[in-house]
């Protein structure tokens, strides 16, 4: 294994996408606090499509950080397909 780098390194990681900061327990906040999505809400509803509400959004930082964010709360991101 690399000195370098191990995959648990990846799994729980203080990282900033853009805007959005996630926290090593899975907080995200964006522009330093002026929209926050803590972990314990992460559960609570789908927050992708939450999101799609909102205009001012960057899908390419959002995204990201969202399943970071997953990653750091150790919630794993249910799939769900609507078939019309």
């Amino acid at each position: 294994m690399n000195d370098f780098f191990s995959p648990q390194d990846k799994i729980k990681q203080e990282s900033r996408f853009g805007k959005w900061h996630v926290s090593k327990t899975g907080d995200m906040t964006y522009d330093n606090g002026r929209y926050a999505i803590y972990d314990d809400q992460l559960k609570d509803e789908d927050w992708i499509a939450h999101m799609f509400e909102k205009g001012w959004i960057d899908w390419n930082e959002f995204i990201p950080a969202y399943f970071q964010a997953l990653k750091n709360a150790n919630i794993q991101f249910k799939r769900e397909r609507v078939f019309y």
